[in-house]
C-alpha cells in the first residue's frame, strides 16, 4: 500500500467546526501501487475479467445517451479509452465500524468486480466518524476525489499536491511519471443510496423532500404531480426530464423500460 496521503477536513469537535488532519488513501497512489503487483492489480480491478473487457464496456457506453450528453474527457479519445482505461465506480455509506461509533466510509471499484470478496474488490480511500461529519468534509472529500479522478484519467503522477499543495520529496521526485505503465482510470458512476448521493452530491430535489425526484416532478405535496399514484395517466409519468428520455413524447418512454 502507498503512504498515507494528509487529507485537511473541516469537522465537528465539541459542538465547534475546526479543521484536522486525517490520514487517506490517494486513489492514483493505490492505482499505480496494484500495478506494481500484477496478481492483485488484475483480482482488484478487472476480477474474472480479461482485459479485452474495457473495450466491450467503452464500445457500450459510446452507444448511450449518458456518453452524447457527458463533457468526461475519456470520450474525446474512444479509441484509447477501450484499450487502457478502467472505468471506476465511487461508494460511500455509513457503518458501524469500531465501538459502536459510525462512520462514514468511501471506497472505489471497478464495474467489473461486483462479485469480488469486498476486501479485494472495495478499495479504500477515506472513513470519518459520523459525528463529527459536515457538510464542509463532504465538500472537501468530493473534491479530494475529483483532484485524484483528474490525475487517474491523464494516467501521470501529479507535479502538484491537492489543493496545489507541495509534494513531499519522494511523490515529488514521481512526477511526471506513468501512474500504472499506460494504464488510466476514470469515473464512470457513483453507487451510493439515496441518502448518500444527496449528501455527496448536495441534491436539493431528493427522496426526503416535497419534491423528492431529481428525474421528473413527481412530489409529496401536489395531488397533480403525487409520486405515489401508479394509475395509467399519473401526470408525473408525463414530465420526466433525463436526457435518456427527452426525446420521446407523451408516454412513448415506457416502451424503453
Amino acid at each position: 500500500m502507498p503512504e498515507n496521503y494528509p487529507l485537511e477536513l473541516t469537522v465537528k469537535v465539541g459542538g465547534k467546526r475546526v479543521k484536522k488532519w486525517y490520514d487517506a488513501l490517494a486513489p492514483y497512489e493505490v492505482f499505480s501501487k496494484l500495478f506494481n503487483h500484477p496478481d492483485y492489480f488484475k483480482q482488484c480491478l478487472l476480477g474474472n475479467y480479461c482485459p479485452e473487457i474495457l473495450s466491450d464496456w467503452w464500445r457500450h457506453m459510446e452507444t448511450t445517451s449518458w456518453a452524447r450528453d457527458s463533457s468526461c474527457p475519456v470520450f474525446a479519445n474512444m479509441l484509447e479509452a477501450a484499450r487502457c482505461t478502467f472505468p471506476t465506480v465511487w461508494h460511500s455509506d455509513g457503518g458501524e465500524i469500531y465501538n459502536e461509533q459510525v462512520y462514514s466510509v468511501y471506497h472505489w471499484s471497478t464495474p467489473f468486480t461486483y462479485d469480488c470478496d469486498p476486501k479485494d474488490a472495495k478499495l479504500y480511500c477515506i472513513m470519518l466518524e459520523e459525528a463529527m461529519m459536515t457538510p464542509e468534509a463532504e465538500a472537501e472529500i468530493t473534491e479530494f476525489i475529483g483532484y485524484n479522478d483528474k490525475i487517474m484519467t491523464e494516467g501521470v503522477h501529479p507535479s502538484t499536491g491537492f489543493k496545489l499543495r507541495p509534494l513531499d520529496p519522494a511523490r515529488a521526485a514521481l512526477a511526471g511519471k506513468p501512474l500504472a505503465g499506460g494504464w488510466k482510470a476514470s469515473f464512470a458512476a457513483w453507487t451510493g443510496d439515496g441518502k448518500e448521493e444527496t449528501r455527496v452530491h448536495h441534491l436539493t430535489r431528493n427522496y426526503n423532500c416535497n419534491w423528492i425526484c431529481k428525474k421528473c416532478l413527481g412530489c409529496r405535496h401536489l395531488s397533480e404531480g403525487c409520486a405515489y399514484d401508479f394509475r395509467e395517466g399519473a401526470q408525473w409519468t408525463l414530465t420526466l426530464v433525463t436526457h435518456r428520455y427527452h426525446c420521446f413524447p407523451n408516454r412513448q418512454w415506457q416502451q424503453l423500460l
